[in-house]
């Protein structure tokens, strides 16, 4: 099922691409499309909850990895 579109301010989108920039290319776009899964279930996407989501999914992906 298709993510719906989320409205992310300039700066939101660029820390979210940002923190999936170290990630490998490969990598990236599981990151992003889990951010986005994520961010849709949040009553309001603000600078902290974006923070928030980005930093959780991170950690879940370096704990698969290890």
């Amino acid at each position: 099922m298709p993510t719906p579109p989320i409205a992310l301010s300039d700066q939101q989108m660029n820390a979210v691409l940002a923190a999936a920039h170290p990630l490998a290319p490969h990598r990236r776009s599981a990151f992003l499309a889990h951010v986005a899964r994520e961010l849709t279930q949040l009553p309001e996407i603000g600078d902290g909850a974006v923070h928030r989501v980005v930093m959780a999914v991170q950690k879940g992906l370096f704990r698969s990895a290890a």
